[in-house]
């Protein structure tokens, strides 16, 4: 998103997308890569990939009749991904210190 900074463009998709709001993680926890249809061909996109602690959740968001809301531990929310490498990623997440100290604070770590 042209003007912002990659984690507050996170930050913003995963209001668009999911109705979360929250604070990210200013560095990211790894990247994935997917082909995008452009106008004429397809596109390589690497996408990186942050964390966000969520502080609120929406009822109504932008993309809410696109999208189902729902709150899944790590190995059924990597399950129900397409993308492997995204899959890798959320399976990976508990052994990430930084980000779980990041998200959890100082409670303990329930995945």
């Amino acid at each position: 998103m042209r003007g912002l900074t990659d984690d507050d463009a996170a930050a913003q998709e995963a209001h668009e997308e999911a109705g979360v709001r929250g604070k990210v993680m200013p560095t990211p926890i790894g990247h994935y890569g997917y082909w995008r249809r452009a106008k004429s061909d397809f596109r390589h996109t690497k996408v990186l990939t942050f964390v966000l602690r969520v502080k609120k959740q929406s009822e109504n968001w932008k993309e809410a009749g696109e999208r189902l809301q729902c709150w899944l531990g790590v190995l059924d929310a990597a399950d129900r991904v397409q993308d492997p490498e995204l899959s890798s990623l959320i399976v990976r997440l508990p052994d990430n210190r930084k980000a779980c100290r990041f998200i959890f604070k100082k409670k303990p770590w329930l995945f």
